[in-house]
């Protein structure tokens, strides 16, 4: 069975043009899988889509990471699809596996007095660069506004009206913050940039 990796990883060398790495990373995967397949008493010709349950269910109880079994399972899936165009499968025992949702970080943020020493040392810089990135800050911190709405700023897109600043956003919703002073002049002083 380990001959039928190797055709695999010849294919991929081949034809797809992968690196020395990861053709090692997917040898090193299937071969992972045979072990345990074989201990299960099946092939990779006969292997059920229950056998491969239980492999990833192994996997997570080993506790690995679900990248690694994300990459795992990428594997094995390119790998019977190769044996079903080589004729050596007829149904691929992956087509019911699912893939393991990758946990999204938090987000990172910054406490209050991170904040203060940011804008600070933007404050300290008073070239026409440190006065923009002052009010980038200034608008960003009182606004709430995300970093890619911040960035999408332009005429079209901002109305001011009695220091309240309205932003449109996609599927029209509207983001409002307040423009109080300091952050009201930064506003003006990148409309005159702009």
């Amino acid at each position: 069975m380990s001959d039928l990796i190797d055709q695999f990883i010849e294919m991929l060398a081949a034809e797809r043009g992968l690196s020395k790495n990861t053709q090692e990373s997917y040898r090193r995967d299937l071969n992972a899988c045979l072990v345990f397949l074989t201990q299960r008493g099946a092939a990779f010709e006969s292997t059920q889509d229950e056998d491969l349950r239980a492999y990833v269910q192994a996997l997570f109880d080993k506790g690995m990471q679900e990248t690694t079994i994300m990459r795992q399972i990428s594997a094995m899936r390119q790998f019977f699809q190769f044996l079903i165009a080589e004729e050596i499968c007829a149904d691929d025992p992956t087509s019911l596996l699912s893939r393991p949702k990758a946990k999204k970080p938090l987000p990172k943020i910054l406490n209050e007095g991170e904040v203060a020493t940011l804008l600070q040392c933007a404050a300290n810089d008073h070239t026409l660069e440190g006065v923009r990135l002052l009010a980038l800050l200034e608008i960003l911190y009182a606004s709430g506004l995300r970093v890619s709405e911040l960035i999408g700023l332009s005429h079209d897109t901002i109305k001011v009206h009695d220091e309240i600043m309205i932003v449109k956003r996609q599927r029209r919703e509207r983001a409002y913050g307040s423009l109080k002073f300091p952050c009201y002049s930064c506003y003006s002083i990148l409309l005159e940039g702009a």
